[in-house]
């Protein structure tokens, strides 16, 4: 899924004459003769999420990359827990880490429980429904995608990030959308308000993402009325 998103955005800048290497949690990778790369299963709301361990002459760095630890993951893609314990146990002389809001006493929900509260959200609404989330989160945009499935509306994407994600994901079938469930804004509108769904970009505020642009009724083809329910989908929280 990286190098999908990776070639996507060289493509769209036409740049060419790029390798690309390919790396696994299994992966081990020889670096001259003093270093020594390999990588560990982690979990996060991007597949394919792997840390990095940098066996150098001084010691051991490892990198986590942005994890957390979900123990149901929707993906199914368990972190190897086994496996960086006994990268400690070896010794390790510098760890980079980061993990969202780790400084925070307590544990994240799980995102099968984010899935059911945007399921529940959708069978309780009664007009479109409007929901935004980072476009990255792969596991995130497919519970969307069963949600809609689930009560019977059409999908429409708005948002350039969320609809490149989208289509790089789903041609690597990262993500499995119905057939004629995907329409365009100029369709939905032709549509009863109450079979249609808008994944949008957004979630973080920021000015010129789609969901901003609805809210001040700037975004062609598309209005949020009263009626409607607008869901955010923010890191593991919804509101």
């Amino acid at each position: 899924m990286t190098l999908g998103l990776i070639k996507g955005k060289l493509k769209e800048h036409r740049l060419k004459g790029n390798i690309f290497h390919e790396v696994k949690s299994d992966s081990l990778i020889q670096l001259g003769r003093s270093f020594q790369l390999s990588f560990f299963r982690t979990n996060h709301s991007i597949p394919d999420s792997i840390g990095i361990v940098l066996k150098t002459p001084e010691g051991t760095v490892v990198h986590t990359g942005d994890f957390k630890f979900d123990l149901s993951p929707s993906n199914k893609q368990f972190p190897d827990i086994h496996k960086m314990a006994k990268i400690g146990e070896s010794g390790v002389l510098v760890l980079l880490s980061e993990s969202t809001n780790a400084e925070r006493p307590g544990f994240t929900p799980s995102e099968q429980l984010v899935g059911e509260k945007v399921t529940d959200a959708f069978q309780k609404a009664k007009h479109k429904i409007f929901l935004s989330t980072f476009a990255s989160n792969i596991n995130r945009l497919q519970q969307v995608v069963d949600a809609a499935t689930l009560t019977n509306r059409k999908l429409l994407l708005l948002g350039r990030s969320m609809i490149n994600v989208v289509t790089i994901a789903q041609e690597l079938g990262y993500i499995h959308i119905p057939k004629g469930m995907l329409i365009e804004a100029k369709e939905a509108n032709l549509l009863s308000r109450e079979i249609v769904a808008v994944l949008c970009t957004g979630s973080q505020g920021k000015p010129l993402a789609a969901l901003s642009r609805l809210a001040s009724s700037t975004y062609p083809h598309t209005e949020i009325l009263a009626v409607d329910t607008v869901i955010l989908v923010i890191t593991n929280s919804w509101k």
